[in-house]
């Protein structure tokens, strides 16, 4: 009797990784909003892992700069498609003030405002 092989679940629709290097049953898919440089450098990272024991949670990480200092911010899958389309309808102009307005709350959950 053969073994049967199973071949890996298939790439996310999201994803934009080239995973012909990866190692059998371990891939990471990765798909990213931006970066959208000039001020603010904003940007959306979606990760997600396959192990053998099945796919991770997928990570969606926000990041952006405001006055010189770069914030990091997990944001939750079910909202990131709006954060991707808040981003994708931003004009270019934009992004510094929006940059601006997210280190503000930023710093004031920090209590540093």
């Amino acid at each position: 009797m053969s073994e049967t092989v199973q071949s890996p679940a298939p790439c996310p629709k999201w994803c934009v990784a080239d995973h012909s290097a990866d190692t059998p049953g371990q891939r990471l898919h990765l798909a990213y909003v931006g970066p959208f440089s000039g001020p603010g450098e904003v940007m959306l990272r979606y990760a997600q892992a396959d192990t053998a024991g099945g796919p991770s949670p997928i990570v969606v990480r926000l990041s952006f700069v405001d006055e010189g200092r770069r914030f990091l911010t997990d944001i939750d899958w079910p909202i990131a498609a709006d954060w991707s389309r808040i981003l994708g309808g931003l004009d270019i102009r934009s992004f510094g003030e929006f940059a601006s307005a997210l280190g503000d709350v930023a710093r004031t959950l920090d209590g540093e405002a």
